[in-house]
């Protein structure tokens, strides 16, 4: 894959916007491995496009955290509701990262709506002999 600015961008937008790094990755239609090469070399970097990218990433980074940890609330990206999710929402919105390629809400989702079947213990040796009697061997 290239090192082309058009990449790059898509990348860094996307960590700005929450994703991960590989969920940018894929959505910028790059391999992982090939982002974290740029990273590294951009950390061995002190000027040039790679180390350029890998500040920016670091800035989307932190840009992503404050605003998760700092939601803004008031201007024209302020939540209008400030309701809690309801219980359909929430489970819209696990789907939707589901469907989306994402690991940790495929568990989530796992763990709460398929119902784990106890599997059938099969009858103990002492179990049929307490029944059975002699007539179990």
């Amino acid at each position: 894959m290239k090192f082309g600015p058009s990449a790059r961008v898509t990348v860094v937008e996307h960590m700005a916007d929450g994703c991960t790094l590989a969920e940018a990755a894929t959505r910028a239609q790059v391999p992982l491995s090939t982002v974290k090469y740029w990273i590294t070399r951009g950390k061995r970097e002190d000027i040039g496009p790679y180390h350029d990218f890998d500040a920016a990433i670091a800035a989307a980074r932190d840009a992503s955290e404050r605003a998760c940890r700092f939601p803004q609330t008031d201007g024209p990206e302020a939540s209008t509701d400030p309701e809690p999710m309801t219980p359909a929402e929430f489970r819209h919105h696990l789907e939707g990262a589901v469907r989306a390629g994402s690991p940790p809400a495929m568990k989530l989702w796992a763990d709460r709506f398929l119902v784990a079947e106890e599997p059938e213990k099969p009858e103990s040796a002492i179990a049929r002999l307490a029944v059975h009697g002699d007539d179990a061997a």
